[in-house]
């Protein structure tokens, strides 16, 4: 379910309109329609209280949390490292793949390692 999707369902009188949707807002009392929703270009979900609310407080209403805002991210995949082991002589004697966050890897330089025999 989308994050629109998820917030129209706690909002049963949404109304279309035609920049998105009016409903009575969950944050507060509202006996007229003042809440505002609408999905942005990358899928998140904007909320307008006409009255004042917060968007946690109108999240909060519903039963949601902020994160539910917010459609779900892909993880990042990192690629291993290969660092070549050396032994005392220079002679490479095997390769060790290790994943160090990035930050770590910029700031080392350093991609060799020597093994004293």
């Amino acid at each position: 379910m989308s994050p629109i999707q998820a917030v129209l369902a706690k909002l049963p009188d949404a109304k279309r309109t035609p920049q998105g949707w009016r409903a009575k807002c969950p944050g507060h009392k509202d006996t007229n329609p003042s809440l505002d929703v609408a999905e942005g270009d990358d899928g998140r979900v904007l909320l307008t209280c006409r009255a004042g609310c917060d968007s946690a407080r109108v999240v909060d209403g519903m039963g949601l949390g902020l994160k539910n805002l917010f459609p779900p991210r892909e993880p990042r995949r990192q690629q291993p490292t290969i660092y070549q082991i050396k032994d005392a002589q220079g002679q490479g004697c095997r390769a060790c793949p290790r994943r160090l966050p990035r930050h770590r890897e910029e700031r080392s330089g350093a991609q060799e390692a020597v093994l004293e025999t």
